[in-house]
C-alpha cells in the first residue's frame, strides 16, 4: 500500500511531477525521509531476506508429511 509522499511522491500530469522534483530537490529532509521509507519498503518486501522467508515457507509447506 502505497500513499502520496510516503514513500513515493506521485503526480497527475507532468507538470505537476515536475513540480514534486523540484520541491523534493529543494527540501533534503523530506527527500531524505522519503529516500529512508523507499528503502525500508524495498528491503522489507522485496530483498533478500524476505525471499528466502518466502522460498523456506513454500518448501515448508511441501514437505511430506509421515
Amino acid at each position: 500500500p502505497l500513499v502520496d509522499g510516503e514513500p513515493i511522491v506521485l503526480a497527475d500530469s507532468a507538470k505537476d511531477f515536475a513540480d514534486r522534483i523540484k520541491e523534493l530537490l529543494q527540501d533534503d529532509i523530506k527527500r531524505n525521509r522519503i529516500a529512508e521509507s523507499g528503502y525500508r519498503l524495498v528491503t522489507g518486501n522485496y530483498g533478500w531476506g524476505r525471499a528466502a522467508k518466502i522460498l523456506h515457507e513454500a518448501l515448508q509447506a511441501t514437505e511430506p508429511t509421515n
